[in-house]
C-alpha cells in the first residue's frame, strides 16, 4: 500500500493561511474606512474657506464696486484677507464669481477644489 505524501497542506498550514487572509482584508476595510471617513472631516473645512472668500468678497466689492469676478489677489491686496491656506498650512488660490448679487466661490488647494474652478481666473 502506498503512504501519503506528507507535503501536502495540512490542517495547521490552511489555518495560518485564512487568518494572514484575514488579517490582509482587515487591514484594507480599515483603510478604506478611514480614507472614506477622513472626508467627511476635512470638507467642511475647505466649505469655511470658500464662505471666507464669498464674505470678503461682498465687503470688497461693497467698498470697491461690483466686478464680474473677484480673485484672492485682489482680496489681499486690498487687506481684505491675509493668509488663505488649507488646513496642512498650504496656500490655497482663489476666485469669487459676481452675477446677479450671486457670489460664487472657488477654491484651489493641494487637495481639494472646487467643483468648477477655472485656472484661467488664477492669479
Amino acid at each position: 500500500m502506498k503512504s501519503l505524501n506528507n507535503k501536502g497542506w495540512g490542517t495547521k498550514e490552511m489555518i495560518i493561511l485564512s487568518c494572514g487572509l484575514l488579517l490582509v482584508l482587515l487591514f484594507v476595510a480599515i483603510s478604506i474606512y478611514r480614507l472614506y471617513h477622513s472626508g467627511a472631516t476635512v470638507a467642511p473645512q475647505y466649505a469655511i474657506l470658500e464662505k471666507t472668500l464669498e464674505n470678503e468678497s461682498k465687503n470688497y466689492a461693497a467698498s470697491n464696486g461690483k466686478k464680474p469676478v473677484i480673485t484672492l489677489k485682489q482680496l489681499q491686496e486690498s487687506g481684505f484677507i491675509d493668509l488663505f491656506t488649507d488646513i496642512n498650512d498650504k496656500p490655497c488660490d482663489g476666485y469669487v464669481l459676481v452675477s446677479d448679487n450671486k457670489y460664487i466661490p472657488y477654491i484651489s488647494c493641494q487637495y481639494y477644489r472646487t467643483n468648477g474652478y477655472d485656472e484661467k481666473y488664477k492669479d
